[in-house]
């Protein structure tokens, strides 16, 4: 034979404050603004503007570190923007079977692309 249930009796302040939590509106999330947000909130061809003055390592860095960041700098219409800042520092030629992103990675990057791990830069 199976030991008797007790019913749980709901104490006033309970039922209350269930019903005070379904009346509240749900309040959203909003994320915290930091100083990339000022980044973020430009117009695309100032964006562009503002990194045509950047060196290849910079905007390395810069698609690193966001998604944004990634693909405007990454579109082809950013191109001129790369071959500005690879013009800055003589560049070679890129090859045709690479694009200027990854040519100035390969030259100016700080990631090994055999083993894949940082290396110092001197």
């Amino acid at each position: 034979m199976s030991p008797k249930t007790r019913k749980r009796k709901l104490e006033q302040a309970t039922i209350e404050t269930a019903v005070e939590k379904r009346a509240r509106p749900a309040t959203k999330r909003t994320r915290k603004t930091g100083p990339m947000s000022v980044y973020m909130s430009l117009p695309s061809d100032m964006f562009l503007e503002i990194c045509g003055h950047l060196e290849p390592l910079d905007l390395l860095h810069l698609i690193r570190t966001c998604k944004t960041f990634k693909d405007v700098l990454l579109r082809k219409s950013s191109v001129s923007v790369w071959e500005n800042s690879c013009s800055k520092l003589a560049f070679p030629s890129c090859p045709e079977d690479l694009q200027l992103p990854q040519f100035a990675d390969l030259l100016v990057g700080d990631l090994c692309t055999v083993r894949e791990i940082k290396v110092p830069l001197h």
